[in-house]
């Protein structure tokens, strides 16, 4: 089979970036049938080998019943080349084709055969994959249907990938949605001290977002010349930034009268205060500064905390996503 033709009947492989693998999606590609062809190859090495012993001349070919078996394991092999994308190896593929035209010996046969099958083993050790804990899984950033063709599965996007803290909070913090997907892949790779990290990230975006609720864009600071400027909220420390929140809260609740109404907003804000001193303190301050070193059970407990956090201040905002710096639509 030239191939032209290999390409145009296996034209995609099945690996792509990123994509995750269950251990049925494995068994769909067929690894049993990739095992059975790799011992076959064994197979037909040793087969050959010994015939040479007990043929000679016109004997020493393949005969027409063996050339007919190895161009229909060919195939397969071709198959399994485009898939791990080995598309090099498909000309190793031709060679062994127009040679099975030309009556070849048994040893030509076998050394081609040992060729495609080093091509196949070195392809299979260079695939790495890694294992996903289940309580990680639905972090996986994508997921096949089940059906039967693994090269015709569609691959469908798990919400948890993308949206780790929910669709309230991805709808309200448009600019922290890059460090929740890193959140994802991080507690899917093992790697909790990241998530941990990232996390922090996203909290900062929730804590600018509140402050700009609060009507507090620029804060004044003074250097130590005594010059005054305003600077971006972005750019403020979490010290400063807490101090100048809690001055606002304290301003709009004292225009409030006594009652229920005020109450709630007092026990609102001083969680969201209280939450925001405690990441500082327990966890910001630690994994920004290089102090600490999280572990999964430790980084889906901050995780928690933080969604708590992120889905109270996504309360105060406009549903509407919108860019750091500017206000709220």
């Amino acid at each position: 089979m030239r191939l032209a033709q290999s390409q145009e009947l296996y034209s995609s492989s099945v690996f792509e970036a990123q994509r995750v693998w269950s251990l049925f999606d494995m068994m769909r590609y067929g690894v049993h049938d990739l095992h059975a062809l790799l011992l076959w190859i064994d197979h037909m090495c040793n087969y050959t080998y010994g015939q040479e012993n007990q043929r000679s001349g016109v004997d020493a070919q393949l005969n027409a019943g063996e050339t007919l078996t190895v161009r229909s394991q060919l195939r397969c092999i071709q198959k399994h080349m485009v898939q791990l994308e080995l598309h090099e190896a498909l000309g190793a593929c031709n060679e062994l084709g127009i040679s099975l035209e030309q009556h070849p010996s048994l040893g030509e046969c076998r050394g081609q055969l040992l060729s495609l099958r080093r091509m196949l083993t070195d392809a299979l050790t260079s695939r790495i994959f890694m294992y996903i804990p289940q309580a990680v899984s639905k972090y996986a950033n994508s997921q096949q249907t089940p059906i039967t063709d693994i090269r015709k599965a569609d691959l469908v996007t798990n919400p948890l990938a993308g949206q780790p803290f929910g669709i309230k909070v991805f709808t309200a913090f448009k600019d922290a949605r890059k460090d929740a997907q890193q959140i994802a892949l991080c507690l899917v790779a093992g790697a909790s001290t990241a998530a941990v990290f990232h996390m922090m990230r996203v909290v900062e975006h929730g804590v600018r977002e509140l402050g700009r609720e609060l009507g507090l864009r620029k804060i004044k600071e003074v250097s130590k010349t005594g010059k005054v400027k305003l600077v971006p909220i972005e750019n403020v420390t979490w010290d400063r930034l807490h101090v100048q929140i809690r001055g606002k809260i304290d301003r709009r609740l004292s225009k409030l009268r006594p009652g229920p109404a005020k109450d709630r907003k007092e026990a609102y804000y001083s969680s969201l205060l209280h939450d925001f001193q405690g990441f500082k303190e327990a966890w910001r301050n630690h994994v920004m500064h290089s102090r600490a070193h999280y572990g999964p059970d430790e980084a889906e407990n901050v995780m928690s905390h933080v969604e708590r956090f992120m889905k109270a201040v996504a309360e105060t905002v406009d549903a509407q996503p919108h860019s750091v710096g500017s206000p709220p639509a």
